[in-house]
């Protein structure tokens, strides 16, 4: 064997390296392509079921606000038309002291009150009415009248003259005492709040 046929041998030789090397490469590039496009795909997936997420994240919260801005206006709604109801029963009250049968509401109220006045000397408090009925009723020297505190509704007010005794069976304070009553009957003609 000659020097030229040893040069074309290794030339051939190095020629079937050159391309099995060439061939283990290309099957290298694809087989890296083909794993770059199957994890670029597993990641699109998964930023798309993470935004999927946080989108529905996203419409909870905001039907969640929605539900919670409705129940906080239907409650001012109801708490509005219950001030309403109180204020209207309020002023009808106020009225009260003026009618005929009110003598008679003063003087039980008087009623309720006189097992419980203090042995001596008693104020006695009412509005105008009141304040004639007592004078009647409530006979002697150990009583002294005084017109009721500047803004109540009207009824009777019992003290001790140093302020350390009050009895107080006013209009205010049976609608003050009925009122838990009250806003329990309103919040039921109102019927249950929707969901």
């Amino acid at each position: 064997m000659g020097h030229e046929e040893l040069s074309r041998r290794l030339i051939r030789d190095a020629e079937i390296r050159k391309e099995e090397i060439f061939g283990r490469a290309r099957e290298e590039a694809v087989r890296l392509r083909d794993s770059a496009l199957a994890r670029a795909g597993e990641m699109e997936r998964e930023s798309l079921d993470a935004l999927s997420r946080d989108i529905a994240r996203e419409r909870r919260l905001a039907w969640n606000r929605a539900r919670i801005e409705v129940r906080t206006g239907r409650f001012r709604a109801r708490a509005a038309l219950a001030a309403q109801i109180v204020a209207r029963l309020e002023e009808r009250m106020s009225r009260l002291p003026g009618e005929a049968g009110y003598p008679r509401v003063a003087a039980r109220l008087y009623e309720e009150i006189r097992p419980e006045l203090p042995e001596g000397e008693v104020v006695l408090r009412g509005d105008a009415a009141a304040l004639a009925v007592l004078r009647s009723v409530a006979t002697g020297p150990r009583f002294r009248f005084e017109p009721l505190p500047e803004g109540e509704l009207g009824g009777v007010e019992a003290a001790s003259p140093d302020g350390g005794l009050l009895l107080r069976n006013t209009l205010g304070s049976r609608l003050a005492k009925a009122m838990p009553d009250l806003l329990a009957e309103i919040d039921r003609m109102l019927g249950a709040p929707d969901e």
